[in-house]
C-alpha cells in the first residue's frame, strides 16, 4: 500500500499527495519529516489542490519544515474560495494571536475583519475573537455589533465537543475516533 501510494504521488494524484505529505508529517509508516511534508505539501498547492493550500500555509505561518513566512502564508489562503478563506484567515489569526507582537496583533486584526466581509458563517467567531482588548476600539465596536446581533443558539453537545476534539487530533486514532462517533451503521 505504501508503495503505491508514494508511486501515485509522484504520479501526480493531488489526493495522494496530500496522504503522502500527511504521512512525512506524523511519521505514519515513515520517519517524521516536516521539510518532506512541507514539499509534497506545496506541491499539491502548485496544482490548486485546497488541502495543499491549506496545509502549506500553515507550514509556512508555523515555520514547520520551512522558513516561517507570514506573508507568502497568507498570500496562499488568498486563492480560496471566500467561505473557506474566511475560515482560515480566522485560523491563521488564531495563531499569530498567540504572539504578543503588535505586527502579529495587526495582521490579525485585519484578517478577522476580512473573515467577517468574507463569510457570514465566520463572522461570530472572528468576532468573538476581535473583542480581545489588544484590537482597535473600532474593530471591538464592529465585533460587539456582530455579537449582539447573533441569534441564540443552544450549546455544542457534549459528543460534539469529544468528536472535535478527536478530529483535530494529529493520532489517525483519534481522527478515526471522531469520524467514527456520527459514522452511520448498517
Amino acid at each position: 500500500v505504501m508503495n503505491l501510494l508514494a508511486k501515485e504521488a509522484m504520479r501526480g494524484s493531488s489526493s495522494c499527495v496530500i496522504a503522502w505529505a500527511r504521512m512525512q508529517q506524523l511519521g505514519i509508516d515513515v520517519s517524521k519529516n516536516d521539510a518532506l511534508a512541507y514539499k509534497w505539501y506545496r506541491w499539491a498547492a502548485l496544482v490548486g489542490n485546497l488541502r495543499g493550500i491549506e496545509e502549506t500555509s500553515l507550514a509556512l505561518l508555523e515555520g514547520r519544515g520551512v522558513t516561517r513566512d507570514v506573508n507568502e502564508a497568507i498570500a496562499l489562503l488568498d486563492k480560496l474560495q471566500p467561505v473557506r478563506r474566511g475560515a482560515r484567515y480566522v485560523e491563521t489569526a488564531s495563531l499569530l494571536m498567540q504572539s504578543a507582537d503588535a505586527e502579529a496583533t495587526a495582521r490579525a486584526e485585519k484578517l478577522l475583519l476580512a473573515a467577517i466581509d468574507l463569510s457570514s458563517e465566520r463572522s461570530l467567531s472572528a468576532a468573538t475573537k476581535l473583542s480581545d482588548d489588544r484590537f482597535s476600539a473600532a474593530a471591538r465596536e464592529k465585533a460587539q455589533a456582530i455579537i449582539a446581533a447573533a441569534p441564540k443558539g443552544g450549546p455544542i453537545s457534549e459528543d460534539g465537543k469529544i468528536a472535535r476534539a478527536l478530529w483535530n487530533s494529529n493520532d489517525p486514532a483519534e481522527i478515526r475516533k471522531g469520524v467514527d462517533m456520527f459514522a452511520v451503521g448498517d
